[in-house]
């Protein structure tokens, strides 16, 4: 498993937009706020630059080996 050092948060990830995607969140929790495509392209980036493009649970390179890569929580729900 890959230990994680939280980089700068991505510059399209504002308190705003923050507050704008919890707030969707909380109007209805089965709504996929977090894959809006506002957000879901630099959140990707920094998370894979954060994990040297790794799965950080088996290490696997996510360009080259998977297939299915999905992105867990920059900020927890």
């Amino acid at each position: 498993m890959i230990k994680l050092e939280r980089g700068a948060r991505p510059k399209e990830l504002t308190p705003e937009v923050c507050e704008e995607l919890k707030k969707l969140y909380m109007e209805n929790r089965d709504r996929d706020v977090w894959n809006s495509p506002k957000i879901k392209k630099p959140l990707k980036d920094a998370l894979l630059k954060m994990s040297h493009k790794k799965c950080v649970y088996c290490e696997c390179m996510l360009d080259i080996e998977a297939k299915d890569v999905t992105i867990d929580h920059f900020l927890p729900k």
